[in-house]
C-alpha cells in the first residue's frame, strides 16, 4: 500500500505575460521532459509570472509524463548567477504542488534536484505532471540546463518490523546526485522508499563489496519537502560499511514516506553494495 504525508504549500497568484491563457496555462509550456532528456531554455522577463511573497517571479513549465514506481531524479542547472527552483506540480487548474526539489549554490554550480518516485494508487496508470522552472528573484533570468534521469534502486515502499536486504551496484549510467550533504557533492546514485510512522526508528547499514567503493546515504523528506535532508551518513577512506540510525519525530507531519539515496564518498566511485535496513528501539 501507498502512503504519503500530507505537505502545506503557500498559495501562489498566477499570471502570464502573453496573455490569458485560461486554467492549463498553455502559453506558459515550452515543452515536454522525456525520460533521460535534456533541454536547454532560457528565463526572461518576457516569461510567465507567478507571485510569491509579494514578488513577482518569472517560470517556464515542461509537461512530464510518469509511470507507477518509477524513481526519477530532475536536474536544472543555471548558467547564470540565479539560484534554481523546481517544482512538479499536478495538472488541475490549481497546478498543485506535488513535490518540490531543493536548491544547493556551489563555488561554480547552481542546481536544484527533485527526487520523484511516481505512486502506485493506480498500477499501469501514467501520469502527467507539469514542472515548473524558476528563479529565486524577480531578476533571476538566463540559460538554464534541464534533465530527467529513471534512477536504480527500488520502488517498493520498505515499512513495518520486518528487516530488508537489498543488493544493488552503482555504474556510470546511474543518476548524478548534487547535494553538498553528500561527503563528494555529486555522486552516483540509487533511490529507495523508506515509510516511517510517528517515533518510530530504522537502522540503514550499507556495506560495499566492491574494492573502490566507500558508502555514502542521504535521507529526504517525509513527502520529500524542500530541503527536505533529514539526515546523512558517509564512510571516510577507505571503510567499506556506513550505518545510519533514525527516528522520525513524534508529531503527525513526521509520519510519511521518505526518500533513501545510496551513493559513494568520492565523484565516479562505482562497485556492488548491500543495504540493509531493520527496525530500531524508539526512544521511551
Amino acid at each position: 500500500m501507498w502512503k504519503t504525508s500530507s505537505m502545506i504549500v503557500a498559495a501562489l497568484t498566477l499570471a502570464c505575460s502573453e496573455g490569458s491563457t485560461g486554467p492549463d496555462q498553455a502559453a506558459c509550456v515550452r515543452g515536454a521532459l522525456a525520460q533521460g532528456a535534456i533541454v536547454t531554455g532560457e528565463l526572461s522577463s518576457a516569461d510567465c509570472t507567478m507571485t510569491r511573497a509579494g514578488v513577482s517571479l518569472p517560470y517556464e513549465v515542461y509537461t512530464v509524463r510518469l509511470s507507477p514506481g518509477e524513481r526519477f531524479l530532475i536536474t536544472l542547472h543555471s548558467n547564470a548567477a540565479w539560484t534554481p527552483i523546481l517544482e512538479l506540480r499536478d495538472t488541475t487548474p490549481n497546478h498543485s504542488v506535488v513535490a518540490a526539489g531543493w536548491s544547493d549554490v556551489f563555488v561554480e554550480n547552481r542546481y536544484s534536484q527533485l527526487m520523484f518516485v511516481a505512486p502506485n494508487e493506480f498500477p499501469g496508470t501514467t501520469k502527467t505532471y507539469e514542472l515548473w522552472v524558476q528563479g529565486d528573484t524577480s531578476t533571476a533570468v538566463g540559460r538554464y540546463t534541464l534533465s530527467s534521469q529513471l534512477c536504480g534502486g527500488s520502488s517498493e515502499e520498505i515499512w513495518g518490523t520486518r528487516t530488508v536486504v537489498a543488493h544493488g551496484v552503482l555504474s556510470a549510467s546511474d543518476c548524478v546526485l548534487h547535494d553538498r550533504h553528500m561527503l563528494p557533492d555529486s555522486t552516483y546514485a540509487h533511490l529507495f522508499v523508506l515509510y516511517l510512522g510517528r517515533g518510530e526508528q530504522k537502522t540503514i547499514t550499507v556495506t560495499a563489496t566492491s574494492a573502490g567503493l566507500g558508502p555514502s546515504l542521504l535521507l529526504y523528506g517525509p513527502g520529500f519537502a524542500r530541503g527536505g535532508v533529514t539526515h546523512r551518513a558517509s564512510a571516510l577512506g577507505g571503510t567499506s560499511t556506513t550505518s545510519l540510525t533514525i527516528e522520525a519525530a513524534a508529531s503527525i507531519d513526521a509520519a510519511g514516506d521518505y526518500i533513501l539515496a545510496v551513493g559513494g564518498n568520492a565523484f565516479g566511485q562505482t562497485g556492488d553494495y548491500t543495504i540493509t535496513i531493520s527496525e530500531g528501539t524508539p526512544t521511551p
